[in-house]
């Protein structure tokens, strides 16, 4: 067994990741007898990497649960894609040789199914939102900024379906010899995608500065969706797959103190995370 920690260890390390023997062999007990491990600490001491370096060692997909206060079972589990659904009653509209039943089975099948920076801190107008803008002219590359508010969601923040487009071409398909889901193939694909800050953030091919204006305004889960999609830099959509980003953007996240962020947020920059703290704005005053 001291053998098997061993390699473990080692291969740990030949992921970028140190560790001791007590850890090495708390993972490979788990493993061992398939059960889970609980990683408890302080927020930014790498306790999410444990999980992206066995991924990467088992050559295996990393699937993330960023937690949140007022998570539920559903929002963890699955949700059905609604506007999909709608769009895919329309399109049977035409096609009559299928029952209600029939067409009901498929809109409730697997495909319709959901499945699951610098930090500036500092009072509104004292000059966050200029660093960004100062840094984007610097670097000669494009300013992407999201305006958080009370609200915001993750969905409204990366992207969504241009659904008046994909109705007309629906209308334009009518007559296309094509079947059912080939036409959908076809609604579902980039050009009827509209991109979003975050979305478009990551998309680009040369790497922009992404300002994340007024973080405070947005609720907690955003925030914790934030911190998930700012740790991968990828996000998934159903249609599509899975968006790697091509190249990281600079981050600028400004807050203008109306309320807490999280410890992970504000914990200043070290090497175990990627925020950088900037506080106590204020401008001299003029003699």
């Amino acid at each position: 067994m001291l053998e098997a920690v061993r390699d473990l260890q080692s291969q740990m390390e030949s992921q970028g990741y140190i560790t001791d023997q007590a850890i090495a062999t708390t993972v490979y007990l788990a493993m061992a007898l398939h059960k889970p491990v609980l990683i408890e600490g302080q927020a930014g001491v790498g306790k999410t990497e444990v999980a992206k370096v066995l991924s990467a060692m088992l050559e295996t997909d990393l699937i993330r649960l960023q937690c949140y206060e007022g998570l539920d079972a559903n929002t963890a589990l699955y949700e059905w894609n609604y506007p999909k659904q709608m769009l895919r009653i329309k399109m049977e509209e035409g096609h009559h040789a299928r029952s209600v039943e029939d067409t009901e089975h498929a809109i409730f099948s697997d495909a319709f199914l959901l499945k699951r920076p610098l930090l500036l801190e500092g009072e509104a107008g004292v000059g966050k939102t200029e660093v960004a803008k100062a840094l984007a002219s610097v670097r000669g590359t494009r300013l992407i900024r999201l305006q958080c508010y009370e609200g915001l969601d993750a969905h409204t923040a990366l992207y969504e379906w241009n659904y008046q487009r994909q109705l007309l071409a629906i209308k334009l398909l009518e007559q296309d010899a094509r079947s059912v889901a080939e036409k959908e193939q076809d609604i579902f694909s980039e050009r009827y995608l509209l991109k979003r800050p975050l979305l478009e953030a990551i998309s680009c091919e040369v790497p922009p500065v992404l300002l994340i204006d007024e973080v405070d305004r947005a609720d907690e889960a955003f925030e914790a969706y934030l911190l998930e999609l700012l740790s991968d830099f990828q996000l998934s959509i159903p249609e599509l797959g899975t968006v790697r980003a091509t190249t990281r953007p600079l981050v600028v996240i400004t807050s203008n103190g109306t309320r807490e962020l999280s410890d992970a947020l504000r914990r200043p920059a070290s090497t175990s995370t990627w925020t950088t703290r900037i506080t106590t704005w204020s401008w001299p005053s003029c003699v």
